[in-house]
């Protein structure tokens, strides 16, 4: 991980006088959304899941679910799946332990940084999540950085710009640097979209 504070170079080549709290702010922001368009943040982890809840807390710092990508309890694949989904299929899933078969079969994200297995069933749970950075998060993957640093700082520099009150604010300047991020994120996205495809097209489950 890296501090967001080592990218604030790139936004000052923008915005020299921008304030240091302010930049932080909107590199987190630009980071989330990156991170939402491209999915390219990644963890696998080993969690323990205990009764009586069966929920388990993931231990990636300064980071958030976007979605569940894989999940083994005791090396049996579970289906991920959402509250929604849950509420209309499993009416009562909340409050059960096991079901007929005594066995968990789906897995949910209950908060930002929390999942849960259904029906409830302690045991060893291997996820692969792909995150963002939390809400207050400082720091962000070295390799997201390294990859995307112009195009935070850009996008940062673009909203500090585009800041009414403040008076370093270039509304023209801004627009600009925010356009040319906005197509970035738009290009991300579709080659995320073209991976997926590829990739739902050849792949079979794996296991780890």
């Amino acid at each position: 991980m890296i501090e967001l504070e080592e990218l604030l170079p790139d936004v000052l080549v923008h915005v020299p006088a921008c304030p240091e709290p302010l930049a932080i702010r909107y590199l987190r922001e630009a980071a989330m959304q990156l991170c939402e368009a491209s999915l390219s943040w990644r963890e696998s982890e080993t969690l323990k899941v205990t009764t009586p809840e069966c929920e388990a807390v993931m231990t990636t710092q300064d980071a958030q679910i976007i979605r569940i990508e894989a999940a083994y309890l005791d090396q049996r694949p579970l289906e991920a799946v959402d509250v929604a989904w849950l509420d209309d299929n499993q009416p009562g899933w909340e409050f059960r332990y096991t079901d007929n078969d005594g066995m968990a079969r789906y897995i949910v994200q209950k908060a930002w940084n929390t999942v849960a297995v259904v029906p409830r069933q302690p045991g060893d749970l291997s996820v692969r999540l792909i995150l963002k950075p939390s809400r207050d998060a400082l720091t962000i993957p070295e390799a997201i950085a390294d990859r995307w640093h112009d195009a935070l700082a850009g996008a940062a520099a673009a909203k500090v710009l585009l800041t009414n009150n403040l008076e370093i604010a270039n509304p023209q300047l801004g627009a600009a640097l925010w356009g040319k991020w906005e197509q970035q994120i738009d290009s991300i996205r579709v080659k995320e979209q073209m991976t997926q495809l590829r990739t739902k097209a050849r792949t079979k489950p794996s296991y780890f």
